[in-house]
């Protein structure tokens, strides 16, 4: 589809238009290979089946991670993203779904051109390919707010126990000197 009318994925999968969904279908009937674009919507279910099964999995592991953090301060801090990862693998699994009722519509069209088909089709499409989107983004989006909470938190703990170190260090010190002093004295 994309290599006859040069759109991109996101403008052809998220256009909203009726109009532009029909030519775009009707130049893969007048200039491509129609049968051959179909059976690549079918094989795309076996793709969704595995990244579906792949998120999923990504997000569990990386709540387990977030799970053994062995100091106890940063993993208490994080303790809210483990929850989140926990409910994201769950919310990844509906991105295949919308990606396969999205497919269903895509092939509803294919096979209709050159023949109209009724709007509410494509915006069908292009509605279920943009809660896909937002999924695997926001997918994205998460374990990135992540890996920066996770520095930071780390960083700050890690200067804390710097900070403590060298507070009793110049208490042992001061402590050494007196008792120094005290044993001059005597």
């Amino acid at each position: 589809m994309n290599s006859i009318n040069n759109k991109g994925v996101f403008e052809s999968q998220l256009s909203f238009s009726p109009e532009a969904m029909r030519q775009e279908y009707l130049e893969i009937y007048l200039f491509g290979n129609k049968n051959y674009y179909i059976m690549s919507q079918g094989i795309d279910y076996g793709y969704m089946v595995c990244y579906g099964l792949l998120l999923y999995l990504i997000n569990k592991r990386w709540a387990k991670k977030l799970e053994e953090i062995p100091d106890q301060i940063t993993r208490k801090i994080m303790q809210p993203w483990i929850h989140k990862f926990e409910i994201f693998s769950f919310v990844c699994l509906f991105a295949p779904i919308f990606d396969a009722v999205e497919n269903y519509f895509i092939l509803k069209m294919a096979i209709r051109s050159p023949t109209p088909f009724p709007d509410w089709w494509a915006l069908t499409h292009s509605s279920f390919a943009l809660l896909k989107w937002i999924i695997l983004f926001g997918n994205i989006i998460l374990y990135l707010l992540m890996r920066f909470k996770l520095y930071l938190t780390k960083k700050r703990t890690t200067t804390n126990s710097k900070g403590n170190e060298r507070k009793e260090k110049s208490q042992k010190m001061i402590q050494g000197k007196e008792q120094s002093k005290g044993q001059e004295e005597t």
